[in-house]
């Protein structure tokens, strides 16, 4: 994975917006999220936003793993690439 067009933020959790390229499927995330809070640390895949009935925003990911341990590979290795680039 490469990290790469990285915007730092710095508010709150989110530390950076960046994209994550995975050369060998031809696969290229646009706006990933950089997230730390004490000593958590995540990637946040492309989702969207939506105002439910009570008003309130609410985020929906545009992409799920069904595997946990699957999903957990890729953000050791997101988390990875993110580092290297920074």
């Amino acid at each position: 994975m490469i990290a790469g067009n990285i915007r730092r933020i710095n508010k709150g959790a989110l530390v950076a917006i960046f994209d994550l390229e995975i050369p060998g499927w031809h696969l290229l995330f646009n706006d990933c999220k950089w997230f730390r809070k004490e000593d958590n640390e995540w990637v946040g895949l492309p989702s969207t936003s939506f105002t439910n009935r009570e008003g309130k925003t609410v985020y929906k990911d545009l992409v799920v793993f069904e595997d946990k341990d699957v999903g957990k590979r890729f953000q050791a290795a997101a988390l990875a690439a993110i580092r290297q680039a920074s």
